[in-house]
């Protein structure tokens, strides 16, 4: 490729060699005739507002949800006397594969 063709491929496109129907017009930001849509943050009064009665309501009846749901979740956690079995008979299997090492360990002489 030669200097020129260079400097042609990588020069910026000059908009008179483009066709009129692949360009592109652009609008810019500031154009008077373009509407600006602003998002409505107002909040609906009647989807807001909730008596002190309902809103009472809503949280006596989440607390009852949320008791119900920790109940469940309780009665498959081990309780204090379950882990203490459960750590005296780890420490017995050990105690017992102690051992049974050293049986075997006196077999193999």
């Amino acid at each position: 490729m030669s200097q020129s063709s260079l400097d042609e491929f990588f020069s910026p496109i000059n908009a008179n060699r483009i066709p009129a129907a692949k360009r592109k017009e652009r609008l810019s930001d500031s154009d008077p005739d373009t509407p600006l849509k602003k998002p409505n943050l107002e909040p609906k009064k009647s989807a807001t507002m909730l008596s002190e009665q309902d809103k009472a309501d809503l949280i006596n009846r989440f607390g009852i949800v949320i008791d119900e749901k920790i109940k469940e979740l309780k009665k498959d956690i081990p309780s204090k006397e379950d882990l203490k079995m459960i750590n005296e008979t780890i420490a017995n299997i050990s105690e017992e594969n102690v051992k049974l090492k050293e049986e075997v360990s006196v077999l193999r002489k």
